[in-house]
Parts: structure tokens; C-alpha cells; sequence
């Protein structure tokens, strides 16, 4: 399977940082009991590094992958070293995460949005537009991470400090229709709609 990087083109993860802690995320899927819990089709939908160096942790969203390539039982890890520090593995994924995506003069938005123990999380990437379309090595910037906000004030951010490798397509088949969003039900359908109103930058962080 292809990786589908944050505008939209399908590509294969670079030997980076990134590349290395999901190597070694796989390795503890297969091999770790805390994390992997004998589920040996789960794979990754969203990764990246944190910190210096894309090394000091790891956002990770995983799913069970079925036969027809399609996943279920999705689940949220945020990884420091090899340890979880936080976990979100709801009974229903399909109502517990909601995705939105939308495409705009600022770049390619996607959004995953959940609730757990009082807190709202946020989960998102921007792919920003080239600065040479012409340059098949140009492939633009990001912002992307997490956001969690307590009582409509945000309590934390973590930054991706490396362009995520993510299954866009798979995750939005896989989780509901973040229906809240300013372009509601459209903006969970297979084409991204366009943005009729300026995207706010205020929050993102991780840009590249």
C-alpha cells in the first residue's frame, strides 16, 4: 500500500525520522502486549514525530485492517519513546471520531475531532501550497499536530515536527462526519470542497 501524503500525491515515506519511529511502531505492534493487545492487523492511519528532531514522541492513529483493505477499531496513541502517555480507544469510532476536509488558496485541511474525559482534541494537517509548481521536488509546506482545549480554551498543543505520512481516504471511510464544521455535511465527501471563506492559521503549529 501506497502512502498519501498531505497534498493529496501518493508516495513513499523517505528513510527520516518519521520513517524510523514508524518502523518502530510496527515493531511494537507486532511484538508489544501494552499497545498491541494480540491485534495483529492494526495498522497505521496518521503518524508523526514530535519534538526535537521528530524523535522525543509520536502521534499515532491506528485501525484493525480488514481483507478488503478497509479499517475499523480505531484508537489515538500519543507516544513518548516506546510508552503510551495517552490512549483513545472508543467502542464506536464511527461516533467518536469526526473528519472533515476542505481544500482552499491556503492548502489541502483535514480535521479529526473527539471528545474524552472532558476534553476536546483535534487532530489536523495543512498542506500548503508549493512555492514552485513546477518543481516536481517542491512538495510544499505543512502545519499539522494536535490541539486540546478544556471549556473552549485550548490546554495543549503538539506540534508534528515532520510532515505526517496518513491515509486520508481510509480514515474518513473508517470515522463520522464532523457535521459542526463550517461546511458541513460536504466537507466529508470523497472530493474536499472548497473553502468560500478565509482558513484561520491562529493555533496550528508544526509548520514546514
Amino acid at each position: 500500500m501506497n502512502w498519501l501524503d498531505l497534498n493529496g500525491a501518493w508516495r513513499l515515506p523517505q528513510a527520516g525520522a518519521g520513517f524510523k519511529a514508524l518502523a518502530l511502531l510496527v515493531g511494537m505492534l507486532a511484538a508489544g502486549p501494552a499497545l498491541a493487545q494480540d491485534e495483529d492487523n492494526r495498522g497505521p492511519l496518521f503518524v508523526c514525530g514530535t519534538g526535537a528532531d521528530a524523535a522525543e514522541g509520536t502521534l499515532y492513529l491506528s485501525g484493525l485492517q480488514a481483507d478488503d483493505g478497509s479499517f475499523s477499531g480505531l484508537r489515538f496513541d500519543i507516544l513518548s519513546g516506546e510508552t503510551a502517555s495517552y490512549s483513545f480507544a472508543p467502542a464506536d469510532p464511527k461516533a467518536a471520531f469526526l473528519f472533515s476536509h476542505s481544500d482552499g488558496p491556503e492548502g489541502y485541511f483535514v480535521t479529526l475531532r473527539f471528545a474524552d474525559q472532558g476534553r476536546d482534541y483535534e487532530l489536523y494537517s495543512l498542506a500548503t501550497p508549493a512555492a514552485d509548481p513546477d518543481n516536481d521536488e517542491d512538495l510544499g509546506g505543512y502545519s499539522a499536530g494536535l490541539t486540546v482545549s478544556e471549556n473552549g480554551a485550548p490546554v495543549e498543543q503538539i506540534a508534528c515536527a515532520e510532515r505526517p505520512y496518513m491515509f486520508g481516504s481510509y480514515i474518513r471511510d473508517a470515522v463520522g462526519c464532523d457535521e459542526a464544521n463550517p461546511l458541513g455535511t460536504a466537507a466529508c465527501a470523497e472530493e474536499p470542497p472548497v473553502r468560500t471563506a478565509p482558513l484561520s492559521l491562529e493555533g496550528l503549529s508544526g509548520q514546514g
